[in-house]
This record gives structure tokens, C-alpha cells and sequence, in this order.
């Protein structure tokens, strides 16, 4: 089973399960339109990769709510696309993803956006 997990943000990190170890990277959605370059972006990963799972990060409205609203689209879109792929969606913490993508909660130093 493949499962792409999926830390949701304007610039979203993202983990692949594969029968190796696991595949780590990030994606930097910005400008005029970033909700379609995501979903552009994610039908590419589930076609290219053959996810069978999506795990989303939950959504968290904090003191940012602007942030918050965007997470929340997202959250959308991401959903949007499991449901037209056919694919499982589990909703989980970013924490809990990276835990049990990288061994920790927070992500790699150097990490950058690509």
C-alpha cells in the first residue's frame, strides 16, 4: 500500500510510503492561484506515486485564522481528490504523520521547498 501523507500550509510537506524508505520532499504553493496549483500538484503525486491512502493533517484553527481558513481549503481540495481517485483518507496531526514517516515530530533541518 501506498500512502502519501500530506502537512498542509502554503509551502505543504509532504511524505511517500513506498516498499523503501520513505520518500520526503515540499511544495511551495503561492501566487494568484495556489488552491489550483495544489490540486494540479496532488493528482500528479497520486498518478505518479499510486497512492492508495491520503493522509491528511487535521485542520487547526489557532490565532491565525486567515491561515487557518487556508489550511482548511486545502483540507478541501485534498478530500476533493481522494474522493475522485477512490483513495482512503485518513485525517491525523502533522505530529503524528512525521512520527511515524521520520521517526520524529519535527521535520529535517534543511528541508527546503521545491
Amino acid at each position: 500500500m501506498t500512502v502519501l501523507a500530506l502537512d498542509l500550509a502554503r509551502t505543504v510537506g509532504w511524505a511517500c510510503s513506498t516498499s523503501h524508505a520513505p520518500i520526503i520532499g515540499s511544495r511551495c504553493f503561492d501566487g494568484r492561484t495556489p488552491l489550483a496549483q495544489f490540486r494540479v500538484w496532488l493528482i500528479g503525486e497520486v498518478v505518479q506515486r499510486h497512492v492508495e491512502t491520503l493522509a491528511i493533517e487535521s485542520v487547526f484553527i489557532g490565532k491565525n485564522s486567515a491561515a487557518g481558513l487556508g489550511l482548511a481549503y486545502m483540507h478541501g481540495v485534498a478530500h476533493e481528490v481522494a474522493q475522485g481517485r477512490n483513495l482512503r483518507v485518513i485525517v491525523m496531526t502533522a505530529g503524528e504523520w512525521r512520527n511515524h514517516f521520520l521517526g520524529r515530530v519535527s521535520p529535517p533541518k534543511g528541508l527546503t521547498a521545491s
